[in-house]
């Protein structure tokens, strides 16, 4: 055994011991902190729910009746932040103008051939908020907005905030537009320090107290932050003996979330191989995508004519925020209004009514430590999902996925395969 190896086994053996006593003392004292409490993620807001909230919290008219507080902080914020356009050419800024009481604030305002999630307006000034918490970018979408805002003859001065963890992909906006000189880019954590310092300025602890869970829904559910509430931990592996011997465990564990996504995918596989006549076949991203977002795996109908699957897919990187439902073949392709309607109905008699949107005619979101085969996981990275994926084996993850394949299969017209 290296010495490496030896001082990360020593290491492990620590943390373990740290985290036994940690929820031990969680056991105690649990009902009087209650750390893990978050309410807002049990009603599992989606990208239009967020988006209501944010222009709750910036409308100075609203019933928070903190008038300007959270808008301004906002602004200031993006008063501080570079445009798109200025990567390569030295950092540039936006002049945003001070926005009064008499601000306009709009969610899903429709313009020609778009909506735009938020629009902040006031005499000759726009805001565009296009909120991208967890969705693929859609063709030509800040483009769009950009010509639009462009064109108004009484907006003078505009700007796009693409609110998102990654920048606008060239499928929304080409990286040689113009427009790029009038976008900036607000990670989820930014936006969560803000509203946080601001919501200490509010009067009204009501409305404090909201802005807080908020902020930890944004933070846990979107960002993906993890909470580091074991400071013994921390220190621990801030001590120099230990510090190389994190930094190994660290740079491993990607590795391991693959080889479990890999194994994972495997083991679907190799039980629909053991279907007699099984009427889909299995695909899913390749391990080294689950970084990067949008990884899943989907059942599409052997017969290559018909455009639909039944899909569960990540929104977010490291196997986080999953969604399950039918969608077009990779996500990207628009079913016919037919057959989405009638994949709808079928969806909707084996699993009751959800959420639909343009390219998944039926879906759902994963949910908090399921432990039902009728559920499926919001996350897949934590110890006891990884620990199930890297068996290779049945389990409960492969049977939450095989009760929702054989109930559509059971009740679905034979046409749609």
């Amino acid at each position: 055994m290296s010495e490496e190896t030896r001082n990360v086994s020593q290491l492990l053996q620590v943390v373990k011991a740290l985290l036994n006593a940690e929820k031990l003392n969680q056991a105690n004292y649990a009902s009087r902190l209650a750390e893990n409490f978050a309410p807002i993620s049990l009603f599992n807001p989606g990208e239009t729910d967020i988006s209501r909230v944010l222009a709750f919290l910036f409308n100075p008219k609203e019933r928070h009746e903190q008038g300007e507080l959270f808008l301004d902080a906002f602004c200031q914020l993006l008063r501080k932040l570079p445009v798109l356009s200025s990567q390569e050419n030295g950092k540039s800024f936006i002049s945003i103008p001070k926005f009064g009481d008499s601000t306009f604030i709009a969610v899903e305002y429709t313009i020609p051939n778009g909506r735009m999630d938020i629009l902040i307006r006031n005499a000759d000034s726009a805001i565009c908020i296009e909120n991208k918490p967890w969705a693929n970018d859609g063709k030509d979408q800040l483009q769009t907005y950009a010509q639009w805002l462009e064109t108004q003859r009484d907006i003078k001065n505009w700007t796009i905030v693409y609110l998102s963890d990654h920048e606008p992909t060239e499928w929304s906006i080409n990286s040689n537009s113009i427009f790029r000189s009038k976008i900036i880019q607000v990670d989820f954590l930014q936006l969560s320090k803000v509203l946080e310092t601001a919501a200490k300025f509010s009067l009204a602890p009501s409305v404090r107290y909201f802005v807080e869970l908020f902020v930890r829904f944004l933070r846990q559910n979107v960002a993906g932050e993890a909470p580091m509430t074991d400071k013994i931990l921390l220190k621990t592996l801030k001590d120099p003996q230990n510090l190389a011997a994190a930094m190994a465990i660290y740079e491993a564990f990607p590795e391991l979330r693959k080889e479990a996504w890999k194994t994972f995918c495997q083991t679907l596989s190799k039980q629909c191989e053991e279907i007699n006549n099984f009427p889909l076949k299995l695909e899913y991203t390749e391990p080294d995508e689950i970084n990067s977002g949008f990884a899943g795996f989907w059942f599409k109908p052997a017969n290559n004519q018909l455009n639909w699957c039944i899909n569960f897919e990540a929104q977010k990187i490291n196997l986080t925020q999953f969604c399950w439902g039918i969608s077009g073949y990779n996500n990207r392709e628009v079913i016919e209004p037919v057959l989405y309607q009638e994949l709808k109905n079928e969806a909707t008699k084996a699993f009751g009514n959800e959420r639909h949107s343009k390219y998944w005619p039926w879906w759902k979101w994963g949910e908090e430590n399921p432990t039902s085969t009728k559920s499926f996981p919001i996350e897949l990275n934590s110890v006891k999902w990884l620990e199930m994926m890297l068996s290779g084996k049945d389990s409960l993850l492969t049977d939450m996925v095989w009760d929702k394949v054989n109930t559509l299969l059971n009740c679905m017209n034979k046409k749609y395969l």
